[in-house]
């Protein structure tokens, strides 16, 4: 064994396990429900920090640290088969060319994904290898069931989006879970709403389109959301004058539907991101709690809980 792989798994080793826990208060995920003032914490891509992102590790170390929901990315594997994972290609996760859908799941499973996101460790300057393997979506249903909510969101690089869709609901509907979904609907070309026309949402209680600027102002856009009786959604922006306020610096509608806010990247918040928040937690994440979100998406999961607990929004 090469001096490489022995500092790797020595590191490895070393990383503390994500053993806080935390009392929360749910955020209420069905659409029927009466919004509440405690703002829940959404995983992006898990709980990466200490496991592979979409992994079922990265899962459970939510599951000790007490987030409400976790975000994930469901596709088609080439003999049909439901895996949970973010990219097109493999290469970031397991160093291995190819996409997901020129193979079968049994050569997937062969595959070990490399820590956290996947980019090179910052001591060895090389992606270190894990011995966690892709996750089936059975796998994380399992993961999750009566412990928190996923924020699921379909992948279609090959298959359509209809295709996922349909499968990925006839499995939660086996394991009983298709009301622990919040079913993300990417937006249409014109309309937020396009998309969600296409798909069947029959018995589903919690549909979250991704609102995000189009051709028509966020009023129009909500006007035909109420419409179609929606109660939650994912707001995304890159400019915050999108989001018009109300007189007590709330976004318009605060009080009618469940607002997302992504802080994972700059681009989707208007700015207001985790990477802000590492220096500077109230010019982020303070504001978006001000903006009246309900549920924050981040990658920093147990400094936002932290953050939401010391301001009283936990």
């Amino acid at each position: 064994m090469n001096m490489n792989k022995i500092l790797a798994i020595f590191i490895v080793c070393l990383l503390p396990a994500c053993t806080s826990q935390y009392k929360s208060q749910l955020v209420p995920t069905s659409t029927n429900l009466t919004k509440k003032e405690k703002i829940g914490v959404v995983a992006h891509r898990g709980c990466w920090t200490h496991a592979p992102e979409n992994s079922v590790k990265s899962i459970e170390n939510c599951s000790r640290l007490g987030v409400e929901m976790v975000e994930i990315d469901v596709q088609l594997t080439k003999d049909g088969e439901l895996v949970v994972f973010h990219d097109k290609t493999l290469d970031r996760m397991t160093g291995v060319s190819g996409t997901i859908y020129e193979k079968t799941l049994g050569e997937l499973r062969q595959l070990y994904l490399y820590e956290r996101d996947g980019w090179p460790n910052h001591l060895i300057r090389q992606p270190v290898k894990t011995m966690h393997r892709i996750a089936t979506l059975e796998e994380i249903f399992t993961a999750t069931k009566g412990k928190m909510k996923i924020n699921l969101e379909i992948k279609s690089y090959k298959y359509s989006v209809e295709e996922t869709f349909n499968a990925a609901v006839d499995m939660a509907k086996r394991m009983g879970v298709e009301n622990d979904v919040w079913w993300k609907v990417k937006d249409g070309k014109n309309h937020s709403a396009d998309l969600l026309k296409t798909l069947d949402f029959q018995n589903l209680t919690d549909v979250t389109p991704i609102l995000r600027p189009k051709k028509y102002t966020f009023q129009e856009q909500i006007r035909e959301f109420s419409r179609l009786d929606i109660g939650s959604l994912e707001l995304v922006t890159s400019d915050l004058s999108y989001w018009p306020l109300d007189d007590k610096g709330k976004i318009l509608n605060s009080d009618q539907f469940i607002y997302m806010g992504i802080a994972v990247l700059p681009r989707w918040c208007g700015g207001l991101a985790d990477e802000v928040a590492l220096s500077d937690p109230d010019a982020s994440w303070g504001k978006l709690a001000e903006m009246g979100f309900d549920l924050i998406m981040t990658d920093r999961p147990e400094q936002l809980i932290d953050y939401l607990e010391v301001s009283g929004y936990r």
